[in-house]
């Protein structure tokens, strides 16, 4: 086991201390002779959730709509309730958006194609599902201060697997490719009914 690794004065809570490197490569990104260097210091908490969402799918046009959302997220030690439950919520609209409408298209040239918010349809004030239920998973102390963790970004990461494995459950259809468009939704429709009525394409 790993505790066998630490010394006496570490197994007493005096903490471990690990130091690494990480070396990447940048191709293609900089001009010939510039070099780029830098620091970067990783986030050292483990973060753990549960997210799970109910979803009601139109099955004519495939519109998936998410009527209830709960996620249990690790906080370590939540100093401000109001500000936690603020940065769950808006990390779970942006999940949405990941999860049901934003997708960067490119032209033949590699070029963004739908630059602008009529066309790169972000989450808004009406999209949030109307339950919505945070609870806060303390006890687990992180890094913070008093044991606290972040909660901004690491509640995004869940939403769109709850979300497609809502929409699996809801209709046996899986859709693998985000965002789930009324396109692709009604596509994994289409096969699903013809696999029910037997028939093939």
């Amino acid at each position: 086991p790993a505790t066998d690794l630490l010394t006496p004065e570490e197994r007493a809570g005096g903490g471990l201390t690990v130091e690494g490197k990480h070396y990447g490569k940048n191709e293609g990104t900089l001009e010939e002779g510039l070099v780029l260097e830098g620091e970067m210091f990783p986030y050292s908490d483990l973060i753990a959730s549960v997210h799970v969402a109910e979803v009601s799918v139109d099955r004519e046009t495939g519109a998936v709509r998410v009527v209830r959302y709960a996620a249990f997220q690790d906080a370590g030690k939540v100093v401000n309730p109001e500000g936690y439950r603020g940065q769950v919520e808006g990390a779970i609209v942006m999940g949405l958006g990941t999860a049901l409408t934003e997708e960067g298209m490119l032209d033949p040239g590699g070029r963004l194609s739908n630059p602008g918010l009529l066309d790169y349809r972000i989450p808004t004030l009406s999209d949030p599902p109307p339950e919505l239920t945070i609870v806060a998973l303390e006890g687990f102390l992180g890094s913070g201060v008093w044991g606290s963790k972040g909660v901004g970004e690491p509640p995004i990461i869940p939403v769109p697997a709850a979300v497609a494995n809502a929409v699996a459950d809801a209709t046996g259809a899986r859709v693998t490719v985000l965002p789930l468009t009324t396109e692709r939704v009604s596509q994994a429709l289409g096969h699903v009914s013809r696999r029910e009525s037997g028939g093939r394409r």
